[in-house]
């Protein structure tokens, strides 16, 4: 399942600002949504809300991570192996 398919199934979806900061993120890439790539995607959210620190911008890209990171939770738990899935997102 994409990404944004994956992301579309999520109930109760996420706001509207929110999803549309998510899919402008990554969505669109056409890669299945794997706890990893969406643990990544957190990264990245981080990684820009601590280019715009003083900015108050940066509040909504730590949003971002903060939902790209339960995303890769859930992934987690959907997936064949959730305990070694959520082991692996804390460890790294």
């Amino acid at each position: 399942m994409t990404e944004v398919d994956w992301l579309c199934g999520r109930y109760p979806s996420p706001p509207e600002g929110l999803r549309v900061k998510l899919e402008a993120g990554m969505m669109y890439s056409g890669q299945e949504a794997t706890p990893d790539r969406l643990r990544d995607a957190a990264s990245v959210s981080l990684k820009k809300a601590l280019d715009r620190s003083r900015d108050r911008a940066a509040a909504f890209q730590v949003l971002a991570a903060d939902a790209w990171l339960t995303y890769a939770c859930e992934a987690a738990l959907e997936g064949d192996e959730p305990d070694a899935a959520l082991e692996r997102l804390v460890s790294l």
